[in-house]
Formats: C-alpha cells, structure tokens, sequence
C-alpha cells in the first residue's frame, strides 16, 4: 500500500522495483496477499535496503531480492524481531521481549509507523505457514544461485490434491454442453 510507501520512502530507484518483484515472488508462490500483506513485503524490502551492513544497498530489483530471499531464510524468526528503523529499537525490543514466548508472532515486525508490530505482521501469517515461506525461501535462493530463475517463481502443488490444466485453445461455447449458451 500507499501508506507503507511513504511511510518507508527510500532514495533508491530500485527500492520500489524490488518491492514488486518481492511482491511478484509471493504472489507466485500463493502467498500473498491472503497470509502475508503487500505492507509486509515493502517492510522486509525496507529492511534488506537500510540495514546491509557492510555492504551497500542493493543497486537492483534483482540484487534486492536476492538479499530478501537471504534474509528470510537467515533471520531468526521465533527468537528476535525484525527491526527495519533503529531508531525505535529499544521499544520495539521491550514489547517484544514483554510478550510470553507462546504469544509472540510468528513475525514481529517493527518499524517507526508500527513500533509493536500490530498492523502488518499481526495476525498472519499463522506459524505453520512462515516456516513454509522460508522453506520456499531456501529452495529460490539456491535455484537462483543456479540461474535457475522460473524454479524460483514457480510455485509447489505438492500441496493440492488436485489440479485443473485449463486448455487455452477450447472456448466456452466449445465445451458447453449441448442445449446451452455460454
């Protein structure tokens, strides 16, 4: 949304394509925006743009999501929040730490416009379905190590106990039934 947009504004002109190609990556895999919000996905692009350490801020949608995909998979979730401003840290760090270890979310997100993390981790993603979110993580990660880019955005049917392969060459007036119009 919007209101995350600028409320996380960043100079960098691959910031926001980076965000749609986080966004096109969850998108892929099913996930959002049903468990994990467009808001959550620019919080965690913010996030691998302002804290990189050592290293620069990513110079491009790819290099952006590489690095998110790295931070998925290497944060600790269930131990420590994601702090995306410093600058509300300690706050951040209290509530968290306030919160009894079966209450904390899955995904604590913490930044100046939502230091407790109520508005756009709370109340999904549900636990079971984080820990698949960076399980996908890992497998694009080492498929783009592979520039193996279509796995990466290809989404598992493991799941699914049925799947439909839809002909694009058959129209609906070609397989009505007889007797009724489309």
């Amino acid at each position: 949304g919007e209101g995350v947009r600028s409320a996380v504004e960043d100079d960098s002109a691959a910031f926001e394509a980076t965000c749609r190609l986080a966004v096109r990556w969850f998108e892929a895999h099913m996930l959002c925006p049903r468990h994990v919000s467009h808001e959550m996905v620019e919080l965690l692009v913010r996030y691998v743009f302002r804290n990189t350490g050592a290293a620069e801020a990513p110079r491009s949608p790819v290099a952006g999501l590489i690095r998110l995909l790295s931070l998925l998979t290497s944060h600790p979730w269930a131990q420590l929040p994601l702090i995306v401003d410093h600058s509300i840290g300690a706050q951040a760090e209290k509530h968290y730490r306030s919160l009894a270890p079966a209450m904390r979310p899955p995904v604590f997100i913490a930044s100046k416009s939502d230091p407790l993390s109520q508005l756009w981790a709370a109340p999904r993603p549900e636990p079971v379905v984080w820990r698949h979110v960076v399980a996908l993580a890992a497998g694009a990660a080492a498929a783009v190590a592979e520039n193996k880019w279509d796995t990466a955005f290809k989404p598992s049917l493991a799941g699914f106990s049925m799947v439909l392969n839809l002909r694009k060459d058959v129209s609906a007036s070609k397989a009505s039934p007889p007797g009724l119009d489309p």
